[in-house]
């Protein structure tokens, strides 16, 4: 992880999961796409920022890969809250 986020500001893309629950997927980046993003993990009290990808699983769920720890962390889902451009900076 690269750091604790303490607020999203204007250059973050919210995911709507509800919405790509539905099968709108246009929030989200292009596909394997790596980008920056807000991840949450399960029962945690921080957000971070990452970097990830997603991707389609054979039952069309979105999944994230994420880097975590010197690692990539797959499949992670609604832990992803945001993503922005890597080229953006904090």
């Amino acid at each position: 992880m690269r750091c604790v986020i303490h607020h999203l500001n204007k250059y973050w893309k919210k995911i709507d999961w509800d919405q790509i629950q539905s099968g709108q997927i246009n929030p989200l980046p292009e596909q394997f796409k790596v980008v920056r993003l807000a991840y949450r993990p399960e029962g945690a009290d921080k957000t971070y920022e990452t970097r990830g990808y997603w991707t389609e699983t054979f039952s069309s769920d979105v999944t994230f890969t994420v880097e975590y720890e010197g690692g990539l962390v797959h499949p992670v889902t609604t832990e992803v809250v945001a993503w922005r451009p890597l080229n953006i900076k904090p």
